[in-house]
């Protein structure tokens, strides 16, 4: 394929090989946004093209908790995980400024083990974004980890949007998390 014109591709409900995505992007050379919803079958995306910025993933289908989604792209900037995004990994991320998280990874109950990872994991992976925005399952989260003792890495942000009902239960999350803004402690 060749659609060397096209600057904005959404695919949504789909079920992909492995390696198949590649052949997409390289088709598309131009590309600047990316956005994959209710998809699966493949664990590995690698988006080397420059020109792409923006990448939105919107409910990451999969029927196994112990399959990842592993994503390597240097050249984004904007990522948003949306939905249920089970098990994804983020890999060499550098150029990211913006990431959206809301989303859920909607793991059987008792998973709360997989999901504290999961979500430790994707913390540190996007520690050096600038601008952040997390959603209310994130927030829930977050208080569950900041009682098992789990502390937020060190951020520099410019920007957080935290969306919350502002339940009781949210609250250590959030103190943990702020807590972890080398600004706000000087």
């Amino acid at each position: 394929m060749n659609w060397s014109g096209l600057v904005s591709l959404s695919l949504r409900y789909m079920h992909l090989m492995e390696g198949a995505m590649e052949k997409v992007l390289f088709g598309c050379p131009n590309l600047e946004c990316l956005e994959l919803g209710h998809f699966g079958g493949f664990h590995h995306l690698e988006i080397s093209n420059v020109k792409q910025t923006k990448l939105i993933i919107d409910n990451l289908e999969t029927d196994e908790s112990d399959i990842w989604l592993e994503i390597s792209a240097p050249y984004i900037q904007n990522l948003q995980l949306l939905g249920s995004c089970r098990g994804i990994c983020l890999r060499n991320m550098a150029s990211l400024v913006t990431t959206v998280l809301y989303f859920d990874f909607d793991f059987e109950d008792g998973d709360e083990l997989m999901e504290s990872g999961c979500l430790t994991e994707l913390l540190h992976s996007i520690a050096h974004v600038e601008n952040l925005e997390l959603g209310p399952w994130c927030i829930e989260f977050l208080s569950i980890l900041e009682l098992e003792g789990w502390q937020s890495p060190p951020s520099c942000r410019k920007f957080v949007k935290l969306e919350t009902a502002l339940e009781q239960l949210d609250f250590p999350g959030i103190c943990s998390f702020l807590q972890s803004y080398l600004i706000l402690r000087h």
